[in-house]
Protein backbone atom coordinates (compact mmCIF):
# COMPACT_ATOMS: atom_id res chain seq x y z
CA UNK A 1 0.00 0.00 0.00
CA UNK A 2 2.96 2.55 0.81
CA UNK A 3 4.56 1.75 -2.26
CA UNK A 4 1.45 2.62 -4.66
CA UNK A 5 0.94 5.76 -2.65
CA UNK A 6 4.75 6.72 -3.55
CA UNK A 7 4.66 5.96 -6.82
CA UNK A 8 1.07 8.31 -6.87
CA UNK A 9 2.87 10.99 -5.32
CA UNK A 10 6.36 10.75 -7.79
CA UNK A 11 3.87 10.75 -10.67
CA UNK A 12 3.11 13.90 -12.52
CA UNK A 13 1.31 14.52 -15.12
CA UNK A 14 2.73 16.48 -18.11
CA UNK A 15 -0.47 18.90 -17.51
CA UNK A 16 0.80 19.67 -13.87
CA UNK A 17 4.59 19.93 -14.91
CA UNK A 18 3.72 22.96 -17.49
CA UNK A 19 1.18 24.68 -14.71
CA UNK A 20 4.38 24.35 -12.38
CA UNK A 21 6.49 25.74 -14.56
CA UNK A 22 4.86 28.74 -15.16
CA UNK A 23 3.75 29.31 -11.57
CA UNK A 24 7.81 29.18 -10.73
CA UNK A 25 8.09 31.54 -13.98
CA UNK A 26 5.66 33.89 -12.62
CA UNK A 27 6.88 34.03 -9.07
CA UNK A 28 10.38 35.00 -10.28
CA UNK A 29 9.13 37.65 -12.44
CA UNK A 30 7.13 39.33 -9.61
CA UNK A 31 10.66 39.01 -7.16
CA UNK A 32 12.51 41.07 -10.27
CA UNK A 33 9.60 43.59 -10.67
CA UNK A 34 9.92 44.51 -6.53
CA UNK A 35 13.38 44.71 -6.81
CA UNK A 36 13.08 46.65 -9.53
CA UNK A 37 10.77 49.06 -7.84
CA UNK A 38 12.74 48.99 -4.46
CA UNK A 39 15.74 49.92 -6.65
CA UNK A 40 13.67 52.77 -8.64
CA UNK A 41 11.88 54.07 -5.32
CA UNK A 42 15.26 54.31 -3.95
CA UNK A 43 14.94 51.51 -1.74
CA UNK A 44 12.12 52.33 -0.12
CA UNK A 45 13.87 55.15 2.27
CA UNK A 46 13.54 57.94 -0.48
CA UNK A 47 12.02 59.71 -3.48
CA UNK A 48 13.59 60.15 -7.06
CA UNK A 49 13.69 63.76 -8.32
CA UNK A 50 13.44 64.74 -12.02
CA UNK A 51 17.27 64.08 -12.57
CA UNK A 52 16.68 60.17 -11.50
CA UNK A 53 18.72 61.38 -8.45
CA UNK A 54 17.44 59.57 -5.00
CA UNK A 55 16.87 62.31 -2.59
CA UNK A 56 16.68 60.16 1.10
CA UNK A 57 14.61 60.10 3.70
CA UNK A 58 16.30 61.93 6.75
CA UNK A 59 18.23 58.82 8.87
CA UNK A 60 19.39 56.75 5.04
CA UNK A 61 21.89 57.71 1.98
CA UNK A 62 23.58 56.08 -0.60
CA UNK A 63 23.29 56.03 -4.16
CA UNK A 64 19.56 54.27 -3.74
CA UNK A 65 19.44 55.45 -0.06
CA UNK A 66 20.33 51.75 1.10
CA UNK A 67 22.31 52.50 4.00
CA UNK A 68 21.41 53.75 7.16
CA UNK A 69 23.38 56.57 8.82
CA UNK A 70 22.15 55.64 11.93
CA UNK A 71 24.36 52.86 11.96
CA UNK A 72 27.40 53.44 9.71
CA UNK A 73 28.12 56.29 8.42
CA UNK A 74 31.24 57.54 6.63
CA UNK A 75 33.35 58.47 9.59
CA UNK A 76 34.33 54.83 9.60
CA UNK A 77 35.88 54.49 6.15
CA UNK A 78 38.61 56.66 7.52
CA UNK A 79 41.51 55.51 8.73
CA UNK A 80 42.22 58.59 11.11
CA UNK A 81 39.95 61.00 11.63
CA UNK A 82 41.98 63.74 10.22
CA UNK A 83 41.62 62.20 6.81
CA UNK A 84 40.64 64.21 4.07
CA UNK A 85 40.19 60.59 1.81
CA UNK A 86 38.41 57.77 2.39
CA UNK A 87 39.19 54.28 2.18
CA UNK A 88 42.58 55.75 1.45
CA UNK A 89 41.93 56.94 -1.37
CA UNK A 90 41.44 53.50 -2.74
CA UNK A 91 38.01 52.45 -2.93
CA UNK A 92 34.39 53.24 -2.10
CA UNK A 93 32.83 53.68 1.09
CA UNK A 94 29.23 52.36 0.67
CA UNK A 95 27.28 52.26 3.86
CA UNK A 96 30.13 52.70 6.13
CA UNK A 97 32.32 49.81 5.03
CA UNK A 98 35.19 49.87 2.12
CA UNK A 99 34.80 48.55 -0.89
CA UNK A 100 38.53 48.28 -1.75
CA UNK A 101 39.58 49.03 -5.67
CA UNK A 102 41.68 47.07 -7.62
CA UNK A 103 45.33 47.69 -8.07
CA UNK A 104 45.62 47.55 -11.90
CA UNK A 105 43.25 47.98 -14.79
CA UNK A 106 42.07 44.91 -15.89
CA UNK A 107 43.42 42.89 -13.04
CA UNK A 108 42.29 40.37 -10.46
CA UNK A 109 44.35 41.63 -7.56
CA UNK A 110 43.00 44.14 -5.09
CA UNK A 111 43.83 46.65 -2.41
CA UNK A 112 43.25 45.02 1.22
CA UNK A 113 42.27 45.82 4.93
CA UNK A 114 39.52 47.57 6.56
CA UNK A 115 40.52 50.73 5.04
CA UNK A 116 42.31 49.62 1.55
CA UNK A 117 45.21 50.50 2.84
CA UNK A 118 47.03 47.54 2.06
CA UNK A 119 48.57 46.18 -1.00
CA UNK A 120 49.42 42.22 -1.05
CA UNK A 121 51.26 42.84 -4.09
CA UNK A 122 54.50 44.95 -2.97
CA UNK A 123 56.47 43.14 -1.48
CA UNK A 124 60.36 42.70 -1.69
CA UNK A 125 61.72 40.51 -4.63
CA UNK A 126 64.56 37.49 -4.23
CA UNK A 127 65.73 35.61 -7.05
CA UNK A 128 62.88 36.94 -8.90
CA UNK A 129 60.14 35.79 -6.46
CA UNK A 130 58.24 37.64 -4.37
CA UNK A 131 59.31 36.81 -0.43
CA UNK A 132 62.19 34.83 -2.34
CA UNK A 133 59.04 31.95 -2.43
CA UNK A 134 59.60 31.69 0.93
CA UNK A 135 56.64 33.76 2.57
CA UNK A 136 53.40 35.38 2.23
CA UNK A 137 53.32 38.82 1.10
CA UNK A 138 50.81 40.47 3.86
CA UNK A 139 50.04 44.34 3.70
CA UNK A 140 53.73 44.99 2.36
CA UNK A 141 55.37 42.46 4.71
CA UNK A 142 56.81 39.22 3.68
CA UNK A 143 55.36 36.72 6.16
CA UNK A 144 57.96 33.84 6.62
CA UNK A 145 57.97 30.10 6.23
CA UNK A 146 59.55 28.26 9.39
CA UNK A 147 63.04 28.30 8.51
CA UNK A 148 63.33 31.47 6.57
CA UNK A 149 63.94 35.14 7.51
CA UNK A 150 64.43 38.64 6.12
CA UNK A 151 62.70 41.20 4.74
CA UNK A 152 62.20 39.07 1.05
CA UNK A 153 62.68 35.96 3.23
CA UNK A 154 66.42 35.55 1.59
CA UNK A 155 67.87 33.88 4.82
CA UNK A 156 67.66 30.63 6.09
CA UNK A 157 68.05 29.49 9.48
CA UNK A 158 68.94 25.92 8.51
CA UNK A 159 72.24 24.16 8.73
CA UNK A 160 71.92 21.59 6.17
CA UNK A 161 73.74 23.54 3.20
CA UNK A 162 76.39 24.16 5.43
CA UNK A 163 77.47 20.52 6.13
CA UNK A 164 80.41 19.10 4.20
CA UNK A 165 79.28 16.16 2.25
CA UNK A 166 82.95 14.59 2.48
CA UNK A 167 83.44 15.42 6.39
CA UNK A 168 80.08 15.77 7.52
CA UNK A 169 81.00 18.45 9.80
CA UNK A 170 79.18 22.01 9.65
CA UNK A 171 81.55 23.98 7.30
CA UNK A 172 83.87 21.06 7.00
CA UNK A 173 84.97 22.11 11.19
CA UNK A 174 86.59 24.96 9.88
CA UNK A 175 84.20 27.62 9.26
CA UNK A 176 81.17 29.16 10.73
CA UNK A 177 77.11 28.43 8.84
CA UNK A 178 76.02 32.04 9.05
CA UNK A 179 72.39 32.00 7.57
CA UNK A 180 73.01 28.70 5.29
CA UNK A 181 76.13 29.95 4.01
CA UNK A 182 79.62 28.54 5.35
CA UNK A 183 81.81 31.34 6.63
CA UNK A 184 85.84 29.81 6.17
CA UNK A 185 88.27 30.55 8.69
CA UNK A 186 90.39 32.98 6.92
CA UNK A 187 93.42 31.78 8.72
CA UNK A 188 93.22 28.15 6.58
CA UNK A 189 93.34 28.27 3.61
CA UNK A 190 90.15 26.24 3.24
CA UNK A 191 87.41 27.97 1.03
CA UNK A 192 83.93 26.74 -1.12
CA UNK A 193 80.72 26.48 -0.03
CA UNK A 194 81.22 23.50 2.51
CA UNK A 195 84.95 24.96 3.47
CA UNK A 196 86.24 21.63 2.30
CA UNK A 197 88.11 23.12 -0.90
CA UNK A 198 91.88 23.69 0.02
CA UNK A 199 94.20 23.35 -3.08
CA UNK A 200 97.44 24.16 -1.25
CA UNK A 201 96.49 21.18 1.03
CA UNK A 202 98.17 17.89 0.74
CA UNK A 203 95.06 15.59 1.54
CA UNK A 204 93.04 16.24 -1.60
CA UNK A 205 95.89 14.21 -3.00
CA UNK A 206 95.38 11.67 -0.32
CA UNK A 207 91.71 11.70 -0.44
CA UNK A 208 91.88 10.70 -4.41
CA UNK A 209 94.73 8.64 -4.34
CA UNK A 210 92.57 5.20 -2.88
CA UNK A 211 90.19 5.18 -5.62
CA UNK A 212 92.35 5.66 -8.27
CA UNK A 213 94.70 2.91 -7.08
CA UNK A 214 91.66 0.88 -6.24
CA UNK A 215 90.65 1.20 -9.74
CA UNK A 216 93.87 0.80 -11.63
CA UNK A 217 94.69 -2.85 -9.44
CA UNK A 218 97.31 -1.23 -7.87
CA UNK A 219 96.07 -1.15 -4.71
CA UNK A 220 96.89 -4.60 -2.55
CA UNK A 221 93.44 -4.37 -0.75
CA UNK A 222 91.75 -4.14 -4.08
CA UNK A 223 87.87 -5.32 -4.69
CA UNK A 224 85.24 -4.47 -5.95
CA UNK A 225 83.70 -3.40 -2.55
CA UNK A 226 86.59 -1.32 -1.31
CA UNK A 227 86.87 0.40 -4.71
CA UNK A 228 83.20 1.58 -4.24
CA UNK A 229 83.47 2.57 -0.82
CA UNK A 230 86.73 4.90 -2.14
CA UNK A 231 85.49 6.13 -4.93
CA UNK A 232 81.91 7.55 -3.68
CA UNK A 233 82.84 11.26 -4.10
CA UNK A 234 85.30 10.85 -7.20
CA UNK A 235 84.06 10.56 -10.57
CA UNK A 236 87.16 9.10 -12.79
CA UNK A 237 88.76 9.29 -16.23
CA UNK A 238 91.64 7.56 -18.17
CA UNK A 239 93.32 9.66 -20.35
CA UNK A 240 96.25 10.04 -22.89
CA UNK A 241 97.51 13.27 -21.63
CA UNK A 242 97.33 15.53 -18.54
CA UNK A 243 96.70 18.99 -18.58
CA UNK A 244 97.87 21.15 -15.67
CA UNK A 245 98.01 24.13 -16.45
CA UNK A 246 93.85 24.25 -16.95
CA UNK A 247 92.30 26.16 -13.73
CA UNK A 248 91.55 24.24 -10.39
CA UNK A 249 92.92 21.13 -12.24
CA UNK A 250 95.93 20.28 -9.61
CA UNK A 251 98.95 17.62 -10.40
CA UNK A 252 99.35 14.19 -7.96
CA UNK A 253 101.66 11.44 -7.98
CA UNK A 254 102.45 8.13 -6.23
CA UNK A 255 104.35 5.37 -6.51
CA UNK A 256 102.31 2.21 -6.85
CA UNK A 257 102.77 -0.26 -4.05
CA UNK A 258 102.59 -3.45 -6.31
CA UNK A 259 104.14 -2.67 -9.33
CA UNK A 260 106.49 0.34 -8.81
CA UNK A 261 105.01 1.91 -11.69
CA UNK A 262 104.68 6.18 -11.21
CA UNK A 263 100.37 7.52 -10.94
CA UNK A 264 99.87 10.68 -12.54
CA UNK A 265 96.33 11.50 -11.63
CA UNK A 266 94.66 15.62 -11.70
CA UNK A 267 91.60 16.33 -9.71
CA UNK A 268 89.51 19.19 -10.05
CA UNK A 269 85.81 20.06 -7.52
CA UNK A 270 82.76 19.85 -9.29
CA UNK A 271 80.71 22.79 -7.95
CA UNK A 272 77.27 20.95 -9.05
CA UNK A 273 77.67 17.57 -7.07
CA UNK A 274 80.61 19.00 -4.84
CA UNK A 275 82.19 15.45 -6.06
CA UNK A 276 86.12 15.67 -7.42
CA UNK A 277 86.79 15.00 -10.98
CA UNK A 278 89.84 13.13 -11.16
CA UNK A 279 91.64 12.27 -14.92
CA UNK A 280 94.54 9.46 -14.20
CA UNK A 281 97.08 9.17 -17.17
CA UNK A 282 96.79 5.80 -19.29
CA UNK A 283 100.33 4.08 -18.93
CA UNK A 284 101.39 0.79 -19.55
CA UNK A 285 105.18 1.17 -18.99
CA UNK A 286 106.62 0.55 -14.99
CA UNK A 287 108.49 3.16 -14.49
CA UNK A 288 112.06 2.59 -12.26
CA UNK A 289 114.61 4.02 -10.55
CA UNK A 290 116.55 3.13 -13.49
CA UNK A 291 114.32 4.28 -16.04
CA UNK A 292 114.67 7.97 -13.74
CA UNK A 293 117.90 8.28 -13.96
CA UNK A 294 117.96 7.22 -17.42
CA UNK A 295 115.65 10.40 -18.18
CA UNK A 296 117.65 12.37 -15.89
CA UNK A 297 120.66 11.18 -18.00
CA UNK A 298 119.11 12.26 -21.11
CA UNK A 299 117.97 15.75 -19.88
CA UNK A 300 121.56 16.70 -18.57
CA UNK A 301 122.65 15.42 -22.63
CA UNK A 302 120.04 17.88 -23.92
CA UNK A 303 120.74 20.76 -21.60
CA UNK A 304 124.48 20.35 -22.95
CA UNK A 305 123.45 20.29 -26.56
CA UNK A 306 120.98 23.34 -26.08
CA UNK A 307 124.36 25.03 -24.36
CA UNK A 308 126.65 24.46 -26.87
CA UNK A 309 124.31 26.04 -29.76
CA UNK A 310 123.89 29.09 -27.91
CA UNK A 311 127.49 29.31 -27.38
CA UNK A 312 128.07 29.15 -31.32
CA UNK A 313 125.33 31.47 -31.80
CA UNK A 314 126.47 34.46 -29.62
CA UNK A 315 130.21 34.05 -31.55
CA UNK A 316 128.70 34.21 -34.60
CA UNK A 317 126.86 37.29 -33.55
CA UNK A 318 129.72 38.92 -31.55
CA UNK A 319 131.92 38.00 -35.14
CA UNK A 320 129.44 39.99 -37.27
CA UNK A 321 129.12 42.79 -35.30
CA UNK A 322 133.34 42.96 -35.47
CA UNK A 323 133.36 43.12 -39.20
CA UNK A 324 130.85 45.44 -39.29
CA UNK A 325 132.65 48.33 -37.48
CA UNK A 326 135.70 47.61 -39.15
CA UNK A 327 134.36 47.80 -42.47
CA UNK A 328 132.90 51.21 -41.38
CA UNK A 329 135.69 52.69 -40.11
CA UNK A 330 137.54 51.82 -44.17
CA UNK A 331 134.82 53.68 -45.27
CA UNK A 332 135.41 56.85 -43.35
CA UNK A 333 139.23 56.75 -44.21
Amino acid sequence: MNDILRQDILFISPAMRVKLTWNVIFIFGIILVWSARVESNCSGNGMRDANGQCQCDPGFYGQNCECDSFENSQETCKRYEDDVVLCSGRGECICGYCHCSMIRYSSPAKYSGQFCECNDYSCPYHDNLMCGGNGVCSCGECMCRDGYIGEACDLTTRNDSCISPYSGKLCNGVGECIYGQCKCDPETSYKGLTCDKCPTCPGNCARNKDCVMCLLGESLQYNSQSCSKACVSTDVMIVQKLETDKEGELLCQYRSENTGRLILFTYKENPFDRKFDVKVLRTSETTTDDDDDAADDDDDLLSEDQRSRSYTIHTSLVLTLFLFIISTIFNLY
